[in-house]
């Protein structure tokens, strides 16, 4: 069996800090848009989704490094519950990780629109224009942008949490090291 570290590497938190600053990015993006309307709209409707592409092909090479490098171990200090629930909130946060942008890049297949990996690469169409399947991916996007808005929201109180009132190094172990 692998051993594990007790601080996860480099490589896993920059995976993790640049897919949060982008997801929380994106967030903004997309419900920042429904306000807006023309050219503007465009725009930004068209940096979510890059943002959003972008954070799906992330999320698939995270879980590829992740299959080689684990994470490091939940605190001893830590009850089963809470063991259980830290592992669940991670797993729902992967799901909607893939989710999120796989019911956009639906939505946008249905809609007849294209979508741009990185701004760089099109994606090809998920389905044929549909306005039921339009309408069934933008409630799914919708639904799941406010799921992984709440599963952020408790990731970051958890963290703060074993910060501060735990004092273990739960949060420090995603943090790089200072000199």
């Amino acid at each position: 069996m692998q051993h594990r570290a007790e601080r996860y590497g480099g490589v896993a938190m920059l995976f993790h800090w640049v897919m949060a600053a982008l997801i929380v990015f994106a967030w903004y993006l997309g419900n920042g848009a429904e306000d807006l309307e023309g050219g503007p709209r465009l725009i930004q409707i068209t940096l979510h989704k890059n943002i959003g592409s972008t954070v799906l092909a992330l999320v698939a090479l995270r879980l590829i490094w992740r299959l080689f490098r684990p994470a490091p171990p939940l605190p001893a200090t830590m009850s089963p519950v809470m063991r259980g629930l830290a592992t669940a909130t991670h797993w729902a946060l992967y799901l909607v990780m893939f989710g999120l942008p796989l019911s956009g890049w639906l939505l946008s297949s249905a809609a007849g629109y294209p979508v741009m990996l990185a701004g760089l690469l099109e994606l090809p169409a998920l389905v044929d224009k549909s306005e039921a399947i339009r309408d069934f991916a933008r409630g799914a996007h919708g639904l799941m942008g406010n799921v992984i808005l709440a599963l952020v929201v408790l990731h970051v109180v958890a963290a703060l949490k074993h910060h501060f009132v735990d004092r273990d190094d739960t949060l420090r172990r995603m943090l790089p090291r200072l000199r």
